[in-house]
Order: C-alpha cells, then sequence, then structure tokens
C-alpha cells in the first residue's frame, strides 16, 4: 500500500555552531493526497467545460472540455488572467462582456451570462456559450478564494433552434400565400 508522508527536520547548533540535535516530524498525507487527487479528477470528468480562478481571476484548474473551448492547455493557462483565456463577447456588437468572475467577485453570488455571448477561443474560432460563475468558498459568510465558471458549447442547440424557427416561417408563409385552405 502507497503513504504519502510529509516530513520536516530542524537542525539545533551550539553557540559556536556545531550540532547539537535533530529534531524531526513526520505526517501521513495519503488521507489528504487522496482526497485532492479525488477531486481533481471529478473535476476533469464533468462534461462541461470547468474553469476555476484564484482570487485575483488567475487560472488555477482548466478540465479537457475547457482545454478544448478555449483552445488553451491548462499548462499553458495556468497563472494566466482569466480574461486572456477566456475571452467573451457580446454577439451582436462585438463589445467584450463583462467577466462573470468579476461580477461574482464584486458580490453578486451566482451570475450567468446573456444569451448573446460568443467565446473566443485561443485561434480566433468564435462559439455560441452558455455559463455561469459561482464563488469558491471554504466556509458560509466568508470571502470568496476565487470563482468556479462552468460553460458549455451551444453552436448545436443554436443551429437546432434557428433551424426550427426557419421551418416554421416556411410553413407560415405556404400556408398564408396558399390560394386554398389548408387545415
Amino acid at each position: 500500500e502507497r503513504m504519502w508522508i510529509h516530513d520536516s527536520m530542524t537542525l539545533l547548533r551550539n553557540p559556536d555552531g556545531s550540532l547539537n540535535a535533530i529534531i524531526g516530524a513526520a505526517s501521513d498525507q495519503t488521507a489528504q493526497r487522496a482526497t485532492r487527487e479525488y477531486l481533481g479528477v471529478t473535476l476533469r470528468s464533468i462534461g462541461d467545460a470547468v474553469i476555476a480562478t484564484d482570487l485575483h481571476s488567475r487560472i488555477t484548474l482548466m478540465n479537457p472540455i475547457a482545454e478544448k473551448l478555449t483552445g488553451w492547455t491548462e499548462e499553458d493557462a495556468i497563472g494566466e488572467p482569466l480574461d486572456t483565456v477566456f475571452r467573451i463577447i457580446n454577439k451582436e456588437t462585438g463589445e467584450p462582456v463583462e467577466s462573470p468572475a468579476d461580477k461574482v467577485m464584486q458580490g453578486h453570488g451566482m451570475v450567468g451570462i446573456g444569451k448573446n455571448t460568443l467565446l473566443i477561443d485561443r485561434h480566433g474560432i468564435k462559439r455560441p456559450i452558455a455559463d455561469s460563475g459561482a464563488p469558491i468558498m471554504m466556509a458560509p459568510n466568508e470571502s470568496p478564494l476565487g470563482v468556479v465558471l462552468v460553460f458549455r458549447d451551444q453552436s448545436e442547440e443554436r443551429r437546432n433552434q434557428q433551424a426550427i424557427v426557419d421551418q416554421q416561417a416556411r410553413y407560415r408563409a405556404l400556408v398564408e400565400n396558399s390560394p386554398v385552405g389548408i387545415f
């Protein structure tokens, strides 16, 4: 069975600098390590994109879906400002959208983004997304430690919605322009 041990030592010296004693301590870190690994695996297994930030909106974690949608590897993104990796704009105006992480850190609790939001990946590809942000809290009524963003690509959903709207418009035009009544 594998164990994770944390150890430390302190050298005690005599006034002349010679070694008097060595004091050491060791503690079993196996349970802590297993919990940390379990949480990391869980976050990386979620089917939506997940990005976590620290208190200063610097990225601390990204799952594989977030890597795919942003075009950034987790290794490259760690420590980067969120706005560098998670670039979002308004579809209609092309203007940058306020970061959901900034809204969360300003005390707005859990937030979402507007439905006209596009994510621009590292290679310039734009895709519609749905997103929410929430504070990372150690305990209620304390300041957030950072923000977790959960988002997903809505390209297919939006195409399907548009296809329905287009189909309804064609049907309406057919009915309204028909020389005979259609029931």
